[in-house]
């Protein structure tokens, strides 16, 4: 086979004879894959013989087709074709491999990747839905199938990708190979990630969970006359507090029973569900509802066949005819209800049911469920364009991720970041008390969700794919029966985690006037945030661990901090910045405050939290010599200064000195940014005998100073703002 060579905006891939070779041009650091064979196909005849291992090296070449950013190579054997492209994208190189059987027979599994890196090399990461990392020299690779549940592993420096079709025929999911310079390869991926997911803009998501609780006896439960009231009070709460909720998502227990969701509860929903629609419509909402995804809620009879093994009554979405199901049950409320949202929930994708057509090896039974989900979606979205999903429960690795917060109980990463291309959000978990004691219950729920998200964040999922699951209000079991008291701090935590969302759960009715005026804030925030393009990241401890811990918003050198201390012990932070900055407190503990400027983060105390504004100490000093005749007012921002100096002299630049440092009918006031006045002081005596020519005064918290002379005498006003060092 002649030698080949792709290029894309990073570096240079050479293949020639065993090796495959990634190389950045600038530097000439480069890393190599070497090994034989392209991929092994596992392939099982119909006759039950022993199956074959078919790896490339032993197939007959049957050429190469080549330009300058694809080539194609083709193998053939007396079982199986197979073409195999190789690809240059902007950011990555790209392998896709196409078999078909051509005696009769099943592909079981193919390796796409069997190669080993050169040696000296570090390779991490991988497991199931992750990129594997190589480390070699001055340069870093993130490779592996591009699929949701792939099986990206390594075995010491042996390269293992593999996927389990169970068909003649078979197209594998994309490869992908992005060598960087440096060890940055897990933030280039992280960045090709985002490029490549559905993209979020800031929503605002009203859910009704909470308000009901079908699970609970004695709780409510979810009716037409609930809903409507409900719509009433939203009404009444976006009049009073100027918040507009996008969606109105209708959670579980809608359904009729035995149906695969095609019908609505006729006791609960007597007129049927228009005249709820009509009412969110009405609103100014689009309306949303729950689905459970492998029917076990629904209890549709006859389906026994279909039973995943897994001893909770999941159907097998593997099967295509449950899939059909599935899809045709959501479409059936998208196009008769208008349906723009939809909550996916218990997403079970395993089965160890031996009697249905895929592998019930635990590192390969997911994938042609989640083959049958990713066509569900699509088909959905091409039915109803703007279609937004949100995945709950069951999109993370294993369930088991949704219980424990401690750091390293669960091998692995907990979510895999390709769902992002798939979806508009993944579920972080319910709202659960976290392994950590805190006064206030409620705080303990924020803390556990922050250690989900921190799971999330290791696991390169995009914060702005994030269901963070919100703020829920309610007295029902679901919430705990906390009332309003997970509130503010929730809802806080929701626009400064990058998540582009506010998600409000339960009773609206629970709120207080300061409620809703908070509300607004919050809101407000998170289009301020976004309209900015503010980048998130995470600053101080860890969550799960019970250390403080914060979340920075930032343009450039402004934004805004959220600082959270989990601990019994106050705890002053100290932020990441490249620049000298001022912090103004906005939120204590979730009381909207007016305190001055300093720079110096305000400690924030025991179990308590803090959000700041973050905004930079200019470079230099601002000064000013002016003439300063009677009748003349001048004003002087004083917006980011910790202090004012002024000084007087007449023309000639002779001091001009008084008891008090101010000249005859001199008067200095500072104002708020609301126009009230503040209170300064200054560093000196009311009456100095000896007299004095100037005066400095502290103006943090003053927006402006005003200075008048009201006197007979013009003389020379000489300015200094010192801002904070």
């Amino acid at each position: 086979m002649k030698p080949f060579y792709l290029q894309n905006d990073n570096s240079a891939l050479y293949f020639c004879g065993d090796d495959l070779v990634f190389r950045d041009e600038q530097s000439g650091n480069a890393i190599c894959l070497r090994g034989k064979d392209e991929f092994i196909v596992y392939f099982q005849p119909e006759d039950n013989t022993a199956a074959l291992a078919i790896p490339s090296s032993s197939m007959t070449f049957d050429g190469a087709e080549y330009d300058k950013d694809v080539v194609v190579l083709k193998y053939s054997c007396a079982q199986l074709r197979v073409a195999l492209q190789y690809a240059a994208e902007e950011r990555v190189y790209v392998k896709i491999v196409e078999a078909a059987a051509i005696v009769p027979g099943t592909i079981r599994r193919i390796t796409l990747e069997c190669r080993t890196v050169c040696p000296g090399a570090e390779v991490r990461r991988g497991g199931e839905g992750q990129p594997v990392v190589i480390l070699a020299g001055g340069a870093s690779m993130f490779c592996g199938i591009e699929f949701p549940v792939a099986a990206n592993n390594y075995h010491g420096a042996e390269l293992c990708f593999t996927q389990a079709p169970y068909s003649s025929v078979f197209s594998s999911r994309r490869v992908i190979y992005g060598l960087v310079p440096g060890n940055g390869a897990e933030d280039a991926f992280a960045a090709y990630v985002r490029s490549k997911a559905i993209a979020t803009r800031p929503a605002r998501i009203y859910g009704d969970w909470a308000l009901h609780d079908d699970f609970t006896p004695g709780d409510p439960v979810l009716t037409e006359e609930l809903t409507l009231k409900n719509l009433e009070n939203l009404k009444q709460f976006t009049e009073k507090s100027g918040v507009k909720f996008d969606c109105y998502l209708m959670d579980a227990f809608w359904f009729r029973c035995g149906k695969p969701y095609t019908e609505f509860r006729a006791d609960h929903f007597p007129r049927g569900i228009r005249p709820v629609v009509d009412a969110v419509h009405c609103a100014g909402m689009e309306f949303g509802l729950w689905f459970d995804i492998n029917c076990i809620h629904a209890a549709l009879p006859g389906m026994e066949r279909f039973d995943a093994g897994l001893d909770n009554g999941a159907l097998c979405l593997a099967c295509d005819e449950v899939a059909e199901l599935v899809y045709e049950g959501i479409a059936t409320q998208v196009r008769d209800n208008d349906v723009r949202w939809i909550k996916l929930d218990f997403g079970y994708f395993e089965c160890k049911n031996p009697h249905h057509n895929h592998s019930t090896h635990p590192a390969e039974y997911k994938e042609k469920a989640v083959a049958n989900f990713l066509r569900i979606a699509d088909r959905l979205r091409a039915l109803q364009p703007g279609l937004k999903i949100l995945c709950y429960n069951g999109w993370t690795t294993t369930l088991e991720w949704m219980s424990p917060v401690t750091r390293h109980k669960l091998p692995g990463y907990m979510v895999s970041p390709f769902w992002a291309e798939h979806v508009d959000y993944v579920y972080c978990g319910d709202p659960k008390p976290s392994e950590l004691p805190a006064p206030e219950f409620a705080d303990s729920v924020t803390y556990y969700t922050d250690g989900m998200l921190r799971n999330f964040r290791e696991a390169l999922f995009p914060a702005a794919n994030t269901d963070d699951h919100g703020a829920m209000v309610g007295t029902t079991a679901t919430i705990y029966r906390l009332g309003r008291s997970t509130f503010r701090l929730s809802l806080l935590a929701g626009a400064m985690r990058g998540t582009n969302r506010l998600h409000f759960y339960g009773d609206v009715t629970l709120l207080n006037e300061d409620d809703l005026t908070y509300f607004k804030f919050v809101d407000n925030l998170l289009d301020e945030l976004f309209a900015a393009g503010c980048r998130y990241s995470v600053t101080d401890g860890d969550p799960r661990l019970g250390e403080p811990y914060g979340y920075l918003a930032l343009t450039g050198a402004n934004g805004y901090a959220l600082l959270i201390d989990p601990s019994p012990a106050p705890h002053r932070f100290h932020l990441p910045l490249l620049f000298p900055a001022i912090f103004t407190p906005l939120v204590v503990n979730g009381e909207q405050v007016d305190l001055p400027r300093s720079d110096v983060l305000p400690e924030v105390s025991a179990f308590g939290y803090l959000l700041v504004k973050i905004e930079p100490v200019p470079a230099d000093n601002t000064s000013l010599r002016v003439p300063f005749p009677p009748g003349e007012t001048l004003r002087i921002d004083t917006s980011i200064a910790a202090a004012l100096q002024l000084s007087f002299t007449n023309a000639d630049g002779v001091p001009v000195r008084s008891p008090a440092g101010l000249p005859e009918g001199v008067t200095v006031t500072g104002f708020k940014s609301d126009g009230r006045e503040c209170s300064l002081n200054a560093n000196c005596p009311d009456y100095i005998w000896s007299l004095v020519s100037w005066l400095h005064y502290d103006v943090s918290g003053c927006d402006h100073v005003e200075i008048q002379n009201a006197g007979q005498n013009s003389i020379y006003l000489n300015a200094n703002t010192i801002v904070f060092k």
